[in-house]
């Protein structure tokens, strides 16, 4: 059922693209179910060492396979831009319900009606912080197309860098916000961490992408007509951008 084909047509089995998909399901289920979060973030993790292990092990094999890679990405990437338009419209549905729902023909107690704000009465955005953070990932676009063009690995070194420290400004972010009482209790808790959550695992994939690449050319494994850095910048370049619309959206309230 699931498998990767190689040069000579050898169809090498993997349950690993299913349990990665199944982490990633329990993730957003977490969102909403607590105890899910930790499950599914171990799934995928081990799902993708497992997988990226398979596929170093079976690199030698399809090292010659140059082409199809750019069409493939841009499929990808056509794919996830759906799915992030879900997650934006589940955003301004609940923003438009939170603000806009009679609550008079409600039966909800007066504690859930007095959390009934947007943003959440009490949470405030640290935007200096958040455009520091949003500042690494920009400069991370940057750097990856450096690599681009002088093919450098320190290029792509930097950008893996740059993901994890926004990451970890992600997770500090998520932190603190917690303190001051954003949890998934509330309409707006939820959309944010399902919306800016969602991106940042995006951005996981990205980095992991990345680190095959780095691997790749530093072990020399990489044909020099590969479509393959290409297909990873412009996929990190569609990390950026959705970064951009969240930014105007969620932080600053643009739309």
């Amino acid at each position: 059922m699931f498998g990767d084909v190689n040069v000579d047509g050898e169809v090498h089995g993997s349950i690993q693209p299913f349990l990665s998909a199944l982490g990633i399901a329990l993730l957003l289920a977490g969102l909403l179910i607590w105890p899910l979060l930790p499950v599914g973030l171990v799934l995928v993790v081990y799902s993708l060492w497992n997988w990226i292990s398979e596929e170093v092990n079976l690199w030698p094999e399809r090292s010659s396979l140059t082409t199809g890679t750019y069409p493939a990405t841009v499929i990808i990437i056509i794919a996830e831009a759906l799915l992030f338009g879900a997650f934006f419209v589940f955003w301004f549905w609940a923003k438009w319900h939170t603000l806009y729902w009679d609550p008079v023909q409600s039966d909800f107690s007066e504690e859930v009606l007095a959390g009934r704000s947007w943003p959440l009465q009490g949470v405030d955005f640290n935007l200096g912080f958040v455009a520091f953070n949003s500042l690494l990932l920009f400069v991370s676009a940057y750097t990856a197309n450096q690599y681009l063009k002088s093919t450098e690995s320190s290029w792509l070194q930097a950008t893996i860098v740059l993901g994890l420290l926004f990451l970890l400004g992600q997770g500090y972010e998520y932190y603190n916000l917690y303190i001051e009482g954003l949890d998934q209790t509330s309409s707006f808790g939820t959309a944010f961490f399902a919306l800016t959550g969602i991106h940042g695992l995006h951005v996981l994939i990205g980095i992991v992408a990345l680190s095959i690449l780095f691997w790749l050319v530093r072990s020399d494994n990489l044909s020099k007509t590969s479509q393959l850095p290409e297909s990873i910048v412009l996929y990190w370049h569609f990390v950026d951008v959705i970064w951009v619309l969240i930014l105007l959206v969620v932080y600053l309230e643009v739309i």
